[in-house]
């Protein structure tokens, strides 16, 4: 990779700021802070005040306290769903719900399957003692 002069690198943000491309975008490109990014495009436009710039994970947060979810938040902020899954657990922390993380986590590859146990028992398929019912049969089955 070439090693951009101070004064290529101001050029390149330009060109990309006028492409369209969000700050994240322009900064994996031309390798540079968003703070000297907003400082580039405020000396090009001649605006005198900053841009501020909130983190993904900030917006993330503030739409999850909305009570939007994984799936609108990522649409909305145009996030992976790696990132979109970091942020939401992260939320769910930051709420208090440390062990929602935790169980998550632990428990991911079975998360489908514990869905539909709880779907069918909100939709009222099986009842709690059906369910419990279900689970002895199981564990007296186990040697």
């Amino acid at each position: 990779m070439e090693i951009l002069s101070k004064n290529e690198k101001k050029l390149l943000v330009i060109k990309l700021y006028k492409e369209g491309k969000k700050y994240k975008e322009i900064a994996a490109i031309a390798r540079i802070s968003p703070r000297d990014i907003g400082r580039i495009i405020n000396e090009y436009s001649g605006e005198k005040t900053t841009i501020y710039c909130k983190l993904d994970s900030s917006k993330a947060y503030a739409l999850f306290l909305k009570g939007k979810t994984p799936v609108q938040v990522a649409i909305k902020l145009d996030l992976t769903h790696e990132e979109v899954k970091k942020y939401y657990i992260e939320y769910m922390d930051l709420q208090g719900m440390k062990s929602f993380g935790s169980a998550y986590n632990g428990y991911k590859d079975y998360m489908p399957s514990i869905f539909k146990i709880i779907n069918k028992l909100k939709y009222g398929k099986i009842t709690p003692q059906e369910f419990n019912r279900t689970l002895e049969i199981i564990d007296e089955a186990r040697p």
